[in-house]
């Protein structure tokens, strides 16, 4: 696999799983992230939004000991939780062949290219 593919899936890795590890929290706080939420796209935007504003209005004002009941809590929260308990990310069957659209190739192209150039880390070349 040419290098710069290799730093592509790379970074799209690491920002994958900061956003599941992000989402995760959000969970792990609101409820309404444990299931599947039934609305509009508009509606689950500003549901997600507000739920942030949320969480950062939280964190501000608690006290390191309310940060470290807070800790507990999500870690409690996370290992007690069932499986079935999370499902706000359904399963999704193939829904078609292995290859993608010629637009979302178009647009994995570009940000290939601006990971592999302008948006380049400095670290990048070195983790692979």
């Amino acid at each position: 696999m040419p290098k710069d593919e290799d730093i592509f899936n790379y970074r799209l890795s690491r920002a994958r799983r900061t956003i599941e590890n992000a989402f995760g929290i959000l969970a792990s706080r609101f409820r309404i992230f444990r299931k599947p939420i039934i609305a509009s796209e508009k509606t689950i935007i500003n549901i997600t939004k507000a739920t942030i504003v949320l969480h950062n209005f939280i964190k501000k004002l608690e006290t390191d000991t309310d940060i470290s009941m807070y800790n507990q809590t999500i870690s409690c929260s996370a290992s007690n939780m069932q499986t079935d308990e999370l499902q706000g990310l359904v399963p999704i069957n193939r829904a078609g062949s292995n290859h993608y659209s010629s637009n979302a190739k178009e647009i994995r192209d570009k940000l290939k290219i601006y990971v592999n150039h302008a948006g380049a880390l400095e670290y990048q070349q070195r983790q692979l």
